[in-house]
């Protein structure tokens, strides 16, 4: 997402939302647990996208367990930035796991293949998530399908009555040490085979007479 804490003026430190809010926007509390709903606003507005953008990383910021966001065109882009972290992690991890299986069981030398492809795969897509998405709140995130929350908020509090777009605070914890544990399994591995093809190819050296590189 964007990044627009600078144009906030510290509104992330104070419990009011932004001053430019919707007069609609607060927020709610049900069975204690915090909500932020943000609001479609006039499509005839210039900063429309951007004062959007700015109450969603105001969301984030203040860490509410539920935000439902009643403009499509924002939702739509939060659920492909959610499933690109998505992807990257399951990416990480399949190919990781597809590495190590195929160097336990193939034989020798197919395994050597197979494993370095899925190997570098998997420690590619790792490595693309914790540089480019770990640090994005919007990682915290995932998209609720099922619209749960929705049932739990009076219809009163909604402006439009349309398809509306809810993200669930998760704790992603777990899944960051999955990854990252296959990655560093994966990069242990792939590490030993290349020894391993390294110090046999020294006798084959010394047999054709062929001086040593290293």
């Amino acid at each position: 997402m964007a990044n627009v804490e600078d144009s906030l003026q510290g509104s992330f430190l104070s419990d009011k939302p932004p001053i430019y809010a919707s007069p609609f926007q607060r927020r709610l509390t049900i069975r204690s647990k915090p909500y932020y709903i943000i609001h479609d606003l006039e499509s005839t507005r210039e900063d429309r996208k951007y004062t959007l953008e700015c109450q969603l990383e105001y969301a984030f910021q203040r860490r509410f367990s539920a935000i439902v966001l009643e403009c499509v065109d924002l939702g739509v882009e939060a659920i492909r930035w959610i499933r690109m972290g998505n992807f990257l992690h399951k990416s990480g991890v399949l190919f990781g796991l597809g590495a190590l299986t195929t160097a336990a069981f193939l034989p020798s030398p197919y395994h050597i293949y197979f494993s370095c492809a899925s190997g570098v795969c998997s420690l590619i897509s790792v490595g693309l998530y914790n540089l480019s998405w770990n640090g994005d709140p919007c990682c915290k995130y995932q998209v609720d399908y099922q619209a749960m929350v929705l049932s739990k908020i009076p219809s009163k509090e909604f402006t439009k009555k349309n398809k509306m777009v809810v993200l669930v605070r998760r704790n992603d914890i777990y899944r960051r040490r999955l990854h990252n544990s296959v990655a560093l399994l994966v990069l242990g591995v792939l590490g030993f085979q290349f020894y391993r093809l390294f110090s046999e190819q020294i006798p084959l050296l010394n047999h054709f007479n062929v001086p040593k590189v290293f």
